[in-house]
């Protein structure tokens, strides 16, 4: 009986507000909700993509540093002869 109680309390308050906020009102709430739902939504998304961004850009960068060491040993051999017979312009 309670249980009914309070569904009775909730229709005769949703209706109150109805009539005295009128239809806009009542639609404009809603509106309101809606848009803040999906703010919220769309604010942890950016969290997710942010996170996927950053470690993408990690990996990427330990490979930039990789290639860069593989390169300047390459070089360093190049200079050095010990590749192929390279001479320096004098």
């Amino acid at each position: 009986m309670e249980n009914q109680n309070e569904i009775v309390s909730a229709m005769e308050t949703l209706m109150s507000t109805l009539i005295s906020l009128g239809g806009p009102g009542v639609a404009i709430a809603v509106m309101v909700y809606f848009f803040n739902k999906q703010s919220t939504m769309h604010g942890d998304e950016r969290k997710e993509w942010k996170e996927s961004d950053q470690k993408s850009r990690e990996e990427f960068v330990g490979a930039l540093k990789e290639n860069t060491m593989v390169t300047s040993k390459l070089v360093e051999k190049i200079e050095s002869g010990s590749v192929c017979n390279y001479r320096k312009a004098s």
